[in-house]
């Protein structure tokens, strides 16, 4: 026989919830327990749902590598999403032929035969395919999107390295001499992957290595393919990759640009040159 109680909610609604006593009575220690750990001076906890609730609320999710892979799944969908609803001259981001020659201009002494260069978050950018007309001896893109890399292997020689991976859970099997990200920092929002970034980064730069950082400026838009950016100064920047490589990362120098999206709107990014020092 089922017996009807009451339980009072957050809002003062009332709801009545059949139950058989004898199935929730082990149950009755665990919620008395909960409701006099999570009750507030003046706060109703006699209802064992909302004490559950609160429960949930405070217990973390999960540790920070599973959070990571839980994200970048995530990231992935999105991205590859983004990049398969529109063709490469459709999506926000993608430079003219003139910025990316002044681009590859600013790196031009960087790239020779003895350089390896690597692009994070390459997605569909022909940057990589810059590097290996100008000669660079190793060229690797790294993107967490299958479609971005599918483009990337239909414009660059098998011999280059693809890398199907998110930045922060990624291990650099090798040295490089040159790292350039073009608006993927700025989408980590969080200190921690922040701090993640500078040491992968770190351990993957040969000592006299340069990175290439792009970032929206401090007044660039606040969001980027519907998602949350940090955006940053030169100097800001250059404060923050100093202090989270422990003063091994040192910018060289910075300059502003305005890119132009396929729509005709301006957005603002900086990019800022590190150098790490051998130690």
């Amino acid at each position: 026989m089922f017996t009807c109680f009451r339980l009072t909610h957050y809002a003062n609604r009332n709801c009545r919830i059949k139950v058989k006593i004898a199935h929730i009575r082990p149950f009755f220690p665990i919620l008395v327990g909960l409701m006099s750990v999570f009750s507030k001076p003046g706060q109703n906890m006699n209802c064992p749902v909302a004490a559950a609730a609160k429960f949930r609320q405070s217990a973390p999710m999960t540790n920070t590598c599973e959070r990571r892979m839980m994200h970048a799944t995530s990231l992935a969908q999105h991205w590859n999403t983004a990049y398969d609803a529109r063709d490469r001259s459709d999506l926000t981001w993608t430079q003219t032929d003139q910025a990316l020659g002044e681009q590859l201009g600013h790196m031009g002494s960087l790239v020779t035969p003895d350089s390896a260069c690597i692009d994070i978050g390459a997605g569909k950018s022909q940057l990589a395919a810059g590097w290996v007309s100008l000669g660079a001896g190793h060229v690797a893109v790294l993107d967490v999107s299958d479609a971005a890399l599918d483009y990337q292997r239909s414009v660059l020689p098998q011999t280059c390295e693809f890398i199907g991976a998110s930045v922060l859970d990624w291990t650099a099997t090798r040295r490089y001499t040159l790292w350039h990200d073009r608006a993927v920092f700025h989408f980590l929002t969080d200190p921690q992957d922040q701090s993640a970034y500078v040491a992968q980064m770190l351990h993957a730069l040969e000592p006299g290595g340069v990175a290439v950082l792009s970032t929206f400026d401090a007044d660039g838009p606040a969001r980027c393919s519907n998602l949350p950016v940090q955006r940053y100064s030169s100097a800001q920047l250059a404060d923050v990759v100093h202090r989270l490589s422990n003063g091994a990362l040192v910018a060289q120098r910075g300059y502003q640009t305005q890119h132009i999206t396929p729509k005709s709107n301006r957005q603002a990014f900086q990019t800022t040159l590190f150098h790490k020092i051998a130690r």
